[in-house]
Parts: structure tokens; C-alpha cells; sequence
């Protein structure tokens, strides 16, 4: 599997459209397999853009439980917010040509926001 910055935008947006204190989360992605989707949470738990718990019931399903966005996920996603910005970084990560790490997409981001 590939990460996809824009699944990670996608998560993102929709976790801050969700209630304060929420308990349990089933995100879901059009088009994106529910095993694709939770390892790019999982991978955004890594970066520190989000908290939470998995948590596997006996049926098998497994749920996130207590999700947050964290300071680093908000700062984040105000960088990427727009497609206009998403496009920008897209472009400039093509024409670097390597693997950019969220890390790298901030520190692009607030450079090119203060230009």
C-alpha cells in the first residue's frame, strides 16, 4: 500500500466535522477499502496528527475509540485544507521526485505561505 496524502486529508476533515468527545469511529472513504483507510490512520497516529484506540470487537469489526485530532493534525490540516494547496504540494513533490513525508509537506507548506 502507497500513502495517499489526500486519503489523509479526507480522514482529517472528517474527523474535525465530527462532536467533540466522541467515543467510537468508523471512518469510511469512497472508493477506498476499509483496510486501506485504517492503515493510514494508523499511520497518521505515527505522525502525531491524530489520537485514538483501536479497538477490535468479538464480531471482528474494529472500531476507533476516543479519536482526536491533535495539535499537529489541525496545524496540518489548516496547511492542506484547500485543493489549491493540496495541488501545490502534489506538483512540488513530483518535480523533487522522492517520498515526502508529512514533516516535509508542513515545512513546504509554511515556506510557501510566507513568500
Amino acid at each position: 500500500m502507497k500513502r495517499d496524502m489526500n486519503v489523509i486529508v479526507e480522514l482529517l476533515l472528517r474527523l474535525e466535522a465530527e462532536e467533540a468527545g466522541l467515543n467510537q469511529w468508523h471512518p469510511r472513504v469512497d472508493g477506498i477499502s476499509g483496510a486501506v483507510v485504517e492503515e493510514h490512520l494508523v499511520l497518521m497516529q505515527e505522525a502525531g496528527l491524530v489520537d485514538f484506540e483501536l479497538r477490535q470487537a468479538v464480531s471482528g469489526r474494529r472500531s476507533l475509540v476516543h479519536p482526536r485530532l491533535t495539535n499537529g493534525g489541525h496545524d496540518f490540516l489548516e496547511t492542506m485544507r484547500t485543493p489549491e494547496r493540496r495541488s501545490r504540494v502534489a506538483r512540488w513533490a513530483k518535480a523533487i521526485g522522492q517520498a515526502v513525508t508529512i514533516d516535509l509537506v508542513l515545512a513546504y507548506i509554511k515556506a510557501v505561505v510566507t513568500e
